[in-house]
């Protein structure tokens, strides 16, 4: 597993090194901005938002304020990771409003992007759908992954939304974009929609075409983005098909990716876990391990949670 995580740790540093060429910044922020960046990706959250906080100071001390669009993004992630999607929303809602000053294609799409996925976290699918649709129709994208990315969204909100042929045309479209690109999580995503959707149409070879495909993605991320919630209905799907062996090791694969990268709000991983051994009957010392366990993650979140309340709370009365 060390050996996994490192390579998956060089690869978060190959993706982040090429993002330096796509953002053009104030030479005075670039330290700040891309130490917040880095520390983001790694799961600091609170040392990221201290170097944002820092680019954002510059920014106004020295009256450049087309450079706080990716500011105001980056506390919006920040917002996002610690559930606090009004939070999220408002930061982004600044964003929008130096986009307007500066406006540029590629900024509009990955904030409507970013808006899009709040409304996914909070299942407002509706709301989110316009705002992918706002990618969406742009002509002539400059960016091929924004687009690729923005149709993932969609197929889940249409999916969710129980429009599962709009939801197919979508994820195979993404697909399509993504193939010769190293957007190994957001594939994963595509083919986890389809298991779950060809599930619910009792496509059970497709399903299990699909599943495979998942699984030679698990290892591909370092870490599980967004609310691992979103994982339980194709966690129930295996458990259905009594893929036991398959499910006890992406649950663990999964805890351990996450206590690896320091990421507290992994407990929802820790409740299916002891869930499944319930279930299983099995050894009742392993259940109070995974109760140790659980507690010690969901204090240590109590913990950040508060102290980003606190610098959020903070820098909220600055601006």
């Amino acid at each position: 597993m060390e050996k996994q995580i490192d390579k998956l740790r060089e690869r978060q540093i190959e993706i982040f090194n090429r993002q330096k060429d796509d953002i053009i910044l104030p030479k005075e922020i670039e330290k700040y901005y891309w130490n917040a960046i880095f520390n983001n990706i790694q799961g600091r959250y609170l040392e990221a938002w201290d170097e944002f906080q820092k680019s954002y100071e510059i920014l106004k001390k020295n009256k450049k304020s087309e450079g706080l669009f990716y500011i105001y993004i980056g506390m919006g992630l920040i917002a996002k990771e610690m559930e606090d999607y009004m939070g999220a929303l408002d930061f982004f809602d600044r964003a929008g409003a130096i986009l307007r000053k500066y406006p540029d294609e590629k900024r509009y799409c990955i904030l409507q992007n970013n808006i899009g996925e709040i409304y996914l976290c909070i299942r407002s699918y509706r709301k989110a759908i316009v705002h992918f649709n706002r990618v969406n129709n742009l002509k002539g994208k400059k960016d091929k992954g924004i687009n690729g990315i923005e149709l993932l969204n969609l197929g889940i909100a249409y999916r969710k939304l129980g429009k599962l042929k709009k939801a197919r045309q979508y994820l195979e479209s993404a697909l399509e974009i993504m193939k010769d690109r190293k957007y190994y999580k957001e594939r994963e995503l595509v083919y986890e929609n389809l298991v779950c959707m060809e599930y619910q149409l009792k496509n059970y070879r497709k399903v299990v075409f699909y599943l495979a495909k998942v699984l030679d993605y698990m290892d591909t991320s370092l870490y599980i983005e967004g609310r691992y919630e979103e994982k339980g209905e194709l966690l129930q799907i295996l458990y259905e098909l009594e893929e036991e062996d398959v499910l006890i090791k992406w649950l663990w694969n999964d805890y351990q990716k996450n206590e690896k990268a320091n990421r507290h709000s992994n407990c929802r991983v820790i409740c299916d876990m002891a869930i499944f051994y319930v279930i299983k009957k099995d050894s009742k010392e392993l259940l109070s391990v995974l109760y140790d366990k659980y507690h010690y993650h969901s204090k240590k979140y109590g913990e950040l949670v508060k102290e980003y309340q606190k610098k959020s709370a903070g820098f909220q009365r600055k601006i």
